[in-house]
């Protein structure tokens, strides 16, 4: 009773203290990563083993295949006691279990999982003797994140052992730290030509390397045809060097007739520096990023709009409304383009390589945080065509 008392409060104080870590600030467990889990706690043995319950450390080796689902490959050691008289020793132990973990809630900044698998114990006594059993274990843990790559975790496991069938109990805390599946940089930006087709984007002309412009005009100034890189500049407007225009954003397209200034570097813009783009009317509920079926036929329009510019690379932008901190919402507006590009390589075929997903968070509204419906046309998906051809 008094082992059941102590298991319970250890179990009850761990649970309290990830909890009271509660904040929306960053998050979270993501797809494609591989984590190392170093952790310390306790082995308690039933009873009728005369075992004393004994310190334990931990190293787990894991792989997420998606947000959700993990596998990991663990480690246990602890040092303990036989307690019979007659027998009284030290004895090693060696846990290794193989295990399948489901995430709850992995956008949050704390995410519970429950876990489950099977292994072995290896037990070797100072007198000589050794055993071997099978094992099967299952159990509960949290994660809370510090950053993106590492976490805060506590883990509570029933491992039952086969032989003579003993009920025990783990528990241990420590750190989880990932490494890869972040989302791959945007390529360098395409620009359309007339046709509306993608080209590629011709190398910066001196006159966008140029720091200070030329207040000239060409009327005024009579540039030699000869030294003129931009021979269909309008007269009177202000030209830099080699007589072409400002391009302050870098997208080929002159700021006089950049309908669009300021447009983010990596996307294909039109003869208007408009970026290629197309807004998906699927919206999202509030901290959530699953697709619900109704949106299927306009996810249809979005795969059709992938297959006209499959020659390139396709952003899938996730963004959020101003609701959270901005780490939280980048992270949510990551697992919400993930969950679109998901969606389009499952049910319409579409090649995941040509398709970049990436969190914007509340950065680019288009519509007013300060209305419920303003925030839910924030919370939106949208494709738009990249640079770097396949």
């Amino acid at each position: 009773m008094k082992k059941s008392t102590t298991l319970l409060t250890s179990i009850t104080g761990l649970l309290l203290a990830c909890c009271l870590l509660v904040s929306p600030s960053v998050a979270a467990n993501r797809s494609k990563s591989f984590s190392i889990s170093p952790m310390i706690g306790g082995y308690v043995f039933e009873g009728n083993q005369d075992l004393d319950n004994s310190l334990t450390y931990s190293l787990g080796l894991g792989y997420n295949l998606t947000d959700t689902w993990s596998t990991e490959f663990v480690l246990n050691y602890f040092s303990t006691t036989d307690t019979r008289e007659d027998h009284r020793s030290s004895v090693d132990g060696l846990v290794y279990r193989l295990d399948a973990l489901y995430h709850f809630m992995p956008g949050r900044t704390l995410v519970p999982y429950v876990a489950g698998g099977l292994g072995g114990i290896y037990l070797d006594t100072e007198r000589g003797g050794s055993s071997t059993n099978f094992l099967l274990d299952y159990g509960i843990g949290l994660k809370y994140f510090l950053t993106q790559d590492l976490a805060l975790r506590g883990d509570i496991r029933h491992i039952l052992t086969f032989g003579d069938p003993e009920n025990n109990f783990t528990y241990s805390a420590g750190l989880t730290y990932l490494v890869g599946g972040r989302p791959a940089e945007p390529p360098r930006p395409l620009r359309a030509d007339s046709t509306g087709l993608p080209t590629a984007a011709a190398e910066p002309s001196d006159s966008r390397k140029s720091a200070a412009p030329n207040p000239s005009y060409k009327e005024l100034e009579g540039v030699n045809e000869r030294d003129d890189r931009c021979p269909n500049t309008l007269s009177k407007v202000p030209v830099v060097r080699h007589s072409c225009p400002p391009d302050a954003d870098g997208d080929s397209v002159s700021d006089y007739r950049d309908a669009c200034p300021g447009a983010s570097p990596g996307l294909l813009v039109d003869d208007q520096g408009c970026p290629v783009s197309l807004t998906l009317s699927v919206e999202f509920d509030v901290d959530k990023y699953d697709i619900k079926p109704r949106y299927h036929d306009e996810l249809n329009r979005g795969a059709n709009f992938v297959r006209r510019f499959a020659q390139h690379k396709i952003l899938v932008a996730g963004h959020t409304d101003s609701t959270g901190s901005e780490n939280y919402n980048e992270a949510l507006s990551q697992r919400r383009a993930e969950s679109v590009r998901d969606y389009l390589i499952d049910h319409f075929g579409i090649d995941g390589d040509i398709l970049l997903a990436r969190g914007f968070g509340k950065t680019t509204p288009i519509a007013g945080n300060d209305t419920v419906e303003g925030r839910q046309l924030n919370r939106r998906v949208e494709l738009a065509c990249c640079a770097a051809p396949r």
